[in-house]
């Protein structure tokens, strides 16, 4: 079954998929993942974002305007973290990202562990003291704080996961012709190094329906790294609306050309009109049959999916949209 809520701003999922955590304009809140009206409240106040839920779902991470703080889902205490970007490392610890530096922090004592350098790579996983971190640049997967790389990226990639009983690290691939994706790859290299194996989507939903569209695709491998999802958008507009705006788009973004006065108008205006089908699809890597496994229909493009979320046991996936969040219980 298919849960949507709306007013989400963002939103994690517990590890066992039960539970959706939900920043709002009212503040944090928790729910069941299959009702999206029972809502508990667990923190209250404006301009709270960005919850990520502890691998053993115990605690939980937040921003709080210019705060990140970590709260603890049994006892409902919460302590301020040191000032940046937060991630998960494991259970106990935290990545916490500055502007100056990357320190690897005990989640009870907030204390650092380790302090690395602060470089241009996206954190990814972090390995041991020994190897540091992965980390995601636009063309290259790297490991830091050394900076080798460990394979390049051919096109546009959002994700990447690691397996460490294997060593292996997979990631999707969206590969533009001019300035729309129009295939998708999953990528599979050792992180030791070597050759990257490369496996191209030749599905119809991939191939026909969202090559067209330039909303950008997101993907997500299971955490048991057997299967992983894909969501972008499908046209749903009248005749020409979708092709004329991105006429403009082309023009504006990948022609660097500026727009005049009267194009920047039609372009707004269009961007009304476009209605799209965002669809999440399933994929296998045992070869089987992908199946759609959510879609919202007919919504204006400004709706479209904006992130996907596996919860840790395979679950559940969640998708993100820029007015609500949406979760489904897989077979």
């Amino acid at each position: 079954m298919l849960v949507g809520c709306a007013d989400t701003y963002s939103a994690d999922v517990s590890p066992d998929g039960r539970t959706v955590y939900e920043a709002t304009k009212d503040g944090l809140f928790q729910r069941p993942a299959t009702d999206p009206v029972g809502r508990k409240q667990l923190v209250g106040g404006r301009n709270i974002g960005s919850p990520k839920v502890s691998p053993d779902g115990d605690q939980l991470i937040y921003s709080k305007g210019n705060e990140a703080r970590i709260l603890d889902l049994k006892t409902g205490s919460s302590r301020t973290l040191p000032p940046g970007d937060c991630e998960w490392a494991n259970e106990s610890n935290l990545l916490c990202e500055s502007m100056e530096q990357i320190v690897l922090l005990d989640a009870s004592s907030r204390k650092a562990i380790h302090a690395f350098p602060r470089t241009a790579g996206r954190i990814v996983r972090w390995i041991s003291a020994k190897e540091g971190y992965i980390g995601m640049e636009p063309k290259a997967i790297k490991l830091y704080p050394s900076g080798k790389t460990v394979a390049k990226i051919e096109g546009y990639a959002n994700e990447a996961s690691y397996n460490p009983a294997t060593g292996d690290l997979y990631w999707l691939e969206f590969t533009p012709s001019g300035d729309v994706p129009t295939a998708a790859t999953w990528c599979r290299v050792k992180l030791s190094g070597g050759e990257v194996e490369r496996t191209k989507l030749e599905d119809p939903f991939l191939v026909k329906e969202m090559a067209r569209f330039t909303v950008p695709f997101f993907g997500s491998f299971s955490p048991k790294l057997d299967r992983f999802a894909i969501v972008g958008a499908i046209d749903r507009s009248p005749p020409a609306v979708c092709e004329r705006y991105l006429d403009l788009w082309r023009k504006e973004w990948a022609n660097k050309k500026v727009l005049t006065r009267a194009e920047n108008v039609e372009r707004h205006e269009l961007e009304e009109k476009v209605r799209v089908d965002v669809v999440c699809v399933l994929y296998s890597l045992d070869g089987q049959q992908p199946r759609t496994v959510s879609v919202r229909s007919n919504v204006p493009l400004m709706q479209a999916a904006t992130d996907l979320h596996w919860s840790a046991d395979g679950s559940t996936l969640m998708v993100e949209y820029l007015d609500a969040v949406s979760t489904r219980r897989l077979d």
